[in-house]
């Protein structure tokens, strides 16, 4: 089956959506600042999945070639688009794979929308608090919104002990922005609170919960030691050699989200 490349209407917002493959579905959601390509596809995880499920990719709203609105229609809107791209398919549940931001709304899927979700699988992400972080997001939002640099965010998720140039810097935001609009994402920081969750939240959870994460991922290990304390079911996976960033480029990242489809399925 040829790849299908759409579009929706989400609460008066485009998203666009690739979808391929037969069988169970599988909706994959990407990190911060990715796109479908630059989220699954580049690291051939939409075609392997593809050959097992019907996966279905999609840009957040922000994101890749979605609409990118500057106000204030994010946070919660974010999961919502989850939710209504399963209408839009006719889809009555489908498994979810997120990816750091995208975990923060497949949890929240899970949590708000349970009887839409068959399993949930967090890549790079957990159980983030609505509290955390506030200074570093405010501090992104000025960067973005100022200098349309991602500075502030790319300095915690550095993963080497010394603090990275301003060389290294520079490289890794003419990268990570490319084809990305700074007050869009400016704006996905403003509502990005709205996406952390609560202990009790996590615990009500029936679905099948995993979490995969990097050994030397410091931004995202607290989240993950959150998940599995707050929930007595969730599994875990620890990647050696992987960080927040690299977690995706492991070879064995796709083995690990099949093995974990098929135990649940």
């Amino acid at each position: 089956m040829a790849a299908v490349d759409e579009y929706f209407d989400s609460d008066g917002v485009k998203i666009r959506y690739v979808e391929q493959g037969y069988g169970e579905p599988v909706v994959l959601l990407h990190g911060f600042t990715r796109n479908i390509e630059h989220g699954w596809i580049n690291y051939k995880l939409f075609d392997h999945l593809s050959e097992l499920y019907r996966v279905i990719a999609m840009d957040a709203r922000g994101h890749g070639k979605s609409d990118k609105p500057h106000g204030d229609v994010y946070g919660k809107q974010m999961y919502g688009d989850v939710v209504r791209l399963l209408d839009h398919l006719k889809i009555e549940s489908a498994n979810l794979v997120g990816y750091s931001m995208g975990g923060r709304m497949a949890l929240n899927t899970t949590i708000h929308f349970p009887e839409r979700v068959r399993s949930t699988l967090l890549l790079a992400a957990g159980a983030g608090r609505p509290g955390d972080a506030v200074e570093l997001w405010e501090d992104l939002q000025d960067s973005l919104t100022s200098h349309g640099q991602l500075h502030p965010l790319m300095k915690v998720l550095w993963s080497s002990r010394n603090p990275p140039s301003e060389r290294q810097l520079a490289a890794m935001n003419a990268n990570l922005m490319e084809g990305n609009d700074p007050l869009a994402l400016a704006a996905v920081a403003r509502g990005y609170w709205e996406l952390g969750v609560t202990a009790e939240q996590v615990a009500a959870i029936q679905t099948p919960l995993q979490v995969v994460i990097g050994e030397e991922d410091a931004a995202a290990r607290l989240d993950a030691d959150r998940l599995c304390d707050d929930s007595s079911h969730a599994t875990r996976v620890d990647v050696s050699g992987a960080d927040h960033f690299t977690l995706l480029l492991k070879p064995q990242l796709g083995n690990y989200i099949v093995d974990f489809l098929q135990q649940v399925g």
